[in-house]
């Protein structure tokens, strides 16, 4: 009868905070990560390939005590190591951790696997890492996952102005990087 009120992802709450000029005002907390251990992300990954529905909240839940960036050469080696991959099963998982969840560190985790598609033919991934590039938390992620796309110099303005001064201080870092 009544519906439970469900809690705005990460995505919804930028929309959102665009939509109402308070961009700067939304802050994430740092998560401090409690270890490297990926088994709980490998049975995550896995129970995603096997279709299992619990699968997004099994993401979000390790990705509230482990950092993206700290796992994702563990991740890869795992990854590397499969035999046979499902590419769009992959580009799914992306989509969905970048859109449907509530931490951002599984929000980055989904920029990150975006790196390995291909991400030109993938218009929504494409779409949604333009949508968080415009905030700080989640740039220089975006930056990375869209720089060596033809269309980069379009997505890039897009997210410069739509966004504040910090992504335009990390944008010109990672350009000065680029050049060096």
């Amino acid at each position: 009868m009544f519906k439970k009120k469900k809690k705005p992802t990460v995505y919804e709450i930028i929309l959102e905070s665009e939509e109402n000029n308070s961009l700067g005002e939304l802050s994430f907390h740092r998560v401090e990560n409690a270890d490297e251990n990926i088994e709980d992300l490998i049975k995550a990954f896995e129970d995603f390939y096997d279709r299992d529905k619990k699968s997004i909240e099994e993401f979000d839940t390790y990705f509230t005590k482990h950092r993206a960036h700290d796992i994702m050469n563990k991740f890869l080696n795992y990854m590397y190591n499969i035999e046979i991959l499902n590419d769009q099963k992959l580009v799914g998982l992306s989509i969905l951790l970048m859109r449907d969840t509530h931490s951002h560190e599984c929000v980055k985790f989904g920029i990150m696997l975006s790196n390995f598609y291909p991400l030109i033919n993938v218009r929504g991934a494409l779409k949604i890492i333009v949508d968080l590039a415009i905030h700080e938390e989640f740039s220089e992620d975006s930056f990375k996952a869209i720089e060596n796309l033809p269309i980069y110099p379009v997505l890039r303005d897009n997210i410069l102005r739509r966004s504040g001064e910090e992504v335009h201080r990390i944008e010109e870092r990672l350009n000065e990087i680029r050049k060096k």
